[in-house]
């Protein structure tokens, strides 16, 4: 095991001289150290730690409440005190009054570890950073900090290695002066270029998670699309969430995916969607087909509950369902306001996506308390249901197809022998990608010689696909791009003669 300590200096009582604190690493130990109690004697204060560690066991014991993993990792700090430093690697300074640098010249044991720092650092503050790589100068080879995007810490220098690439990618996305959409699927097409790849056995498992690791690495796996998908999104200024899912039946089994509100006036797109990189993702082997694919671009939340993948629950959303507005609505005509609290976790996830706010205070779900029931019920309904119909705007094809053609023919710009761009393309994407068009088009009368004829039926729909090409202007536009590209690319070598 390979754990951290984390220094605090205030807490309510003996009992919490020592406590098991939250860490990414296979233990956590919250240590207390004052002026008087340096960290070296509390590393010999034997009788302290069995006191808070038996306590702990007492309080799980009693309240029925126990935590195997907690009670493992007592164990295993209990059987490694006389030596703990040996399986620590992070010593963590998370102090409230003590001052971190006259603390570590006082203490210069916590100079043989990495140092964290208690900030957890945003994409964007690079001044923040900057003024803590000043701060810690003389020692910033040891300091690490939190990011969002990691799990782990990581190190003031690769923190602002990670800052300036995220900026240097944001900054030349920006001056595309794409829409909202555009902009999501272009930043879409730059994740999606990596190949879903495990670290190696001897390697953290961070590497192909963390943001800082899967930016400059070869190792990437869905939590690593998800990080930089949402990185590059905070610096861009659009709002997203990284969406943590659990195998209902397997804890150990879990996935990562990004959800999004979009309001695109450009397209009258006003929705929250989902979209998962991962599944989307370039293949072993594969050149651009996967170019190809956006089966899971800007989907609702009812098509990503229906696509059995695994048995996943997102763990911050987990009530939604279509008809949860007929349930919400129950509840409150029939005053139970209590059954809302299996609801509020849910409602307000929701409701922060679309308003940047939460729909309801959980003290008023409570019997008994002063709030209990002190709500605006008609308020609280035009709310939510405003809210959860942003969660069921499909996207049609005809809308989704004018935001693939405008930033594929970027792309076809930006590199013409890698970017396929013209009308038999944009059908087999359309095709790839199960976008389904209105009835005027590619629909039922295709869908049924589909399920008669197999595979002969695309004769027809590629007909249909192309009627629809001429008659919406797609045709011409595509045709246009790819004329202007030939006459620079001709324009261009003359140049060079």
């Amino acid at each position: 095991m390979k754990g951290e300590l984390i220094l605090v200096d205030n807490v309510f009582s003996e009992e919490n001289e020592f406590e098991m604190g939250v860490s990414a690493q296979d233990f956590g130990l919250n240590i207390y150290v004052d002026d008087e109690d340096t960290l070296e004697k509390q590393l010999k204060n034997r009788k302290s730690f069995d006191y808070c560690m038996n306590a702990i066991a007492e309080y799980q014991a009693l309240t029925g409440d126990v935590n195997e993993e907690i009670l493992k990792e007592i164990d295993y700090i209990s059987e490694h005190f006389d030596n703990l430093l040996d399986s620590v690697e992070f010593i963590k300074l998370s102090f409230d009054e003590l001052d971190n640098m006259e603390f570590i010249k006082k203490n210069p044991l916590v100079l043989s570890k990495k140092i964290a720092l208690r900030e957890r650092l945003d994409i964007t503050d690079y001044d923040k950073l900057m003024g803590l790589m000043n701060e810690y100068k003389e020692i910033a080879d040891k300091v690490y900090v939190s990011l969002n995007g990691n799990a782990n810490y990581v190190s003031l220098l690769n923190c602002y290695k990670t800052m300036n690439e995220i900026k240097k990618q944001a900054d030349e996305i920006k001056k595309l002066g794409l829409s909202p959409m555009e902009t999501i699927m272009y930043v879409y097409d730059q994740v999606r270029n990596r190949v879903y790849t495990f670290e190696n056995e001897d390697e953290s498992c961070f590497k192909s998670r963390d943001l800082s690791e899967v930016m400059f690495g070869d190792k990437i796996v869905c939590a690593g699309y998800a990080n930089l998908f949402s990185g590059l999104f905070h610096y861009i200024g659009i709002d997203n969430l990284v969406v943590q899912l659990m195998d209902k039946n397997n804890p150990k089994i879990g996935h990562a995916r990004n959800v999004i509100y979009v309001k695109d006036d450009k397209y009258g797109i006003d929705g929250v969607y989902y979209f998962d990189s991962t599944w989307d993702s370039k293949r072993k082997n594969e050149t651009d087909e996967y170019l190809y694919r956006y089966k899971y671009f800007a989907k609702t939340r009812k098509f990503i509950d229906d696509d059995k993948h695994y048995d996943l629950e997102d763990s911050l959303c987990p009530m939604y369902s279509v008809d949860m507005d007929k349930k919400i609505k129950k509840i409150i005509q029939d005053g139970e306001y209590d059954k809302l609290n299996r609801y509020y976790k849910s409602l307000n996830y929701m409701s922060r996506l679309v308003t940047h706010t939460s729909l309801i205070d959980p003290r008023t779900l409570i019997p008994g308390l002063l709030w209990y029931g002190k709500f605006d019920k008609d308020e609280l309904l035009t709310k939510f249901e405003e809210v959860f119909s942003k969660f069921n705007k499909e996207i049609p094809a005809e809308t989704i197809l004018k935001v693939f053609n405008n930033v594929r023919k970027i792309e076809y710009y930006q590199n013409p022998e890698y970017y396929p761009y013209s009308l038999e393309d944009m059908y087999k994407t359309c095709i790839r990608s199960n976008w389904q068009f209105a009835d005027k088009y590619l629909d039922a009368r295709a869908k049924i010689m589909q399920k008669v004829f197999g595979e002969e039926a695309k004769i027809d729909q590629i007909d249909n696909f192309k009627n629809y090409g001429h008659e919406s202007g797609l045709f011409k536009e595509i045709e246009q791009v790819r004329l202007t590209k030939v006459l620079k690319f001709v324009c261009d070598k003359k140049k060079d003669n």
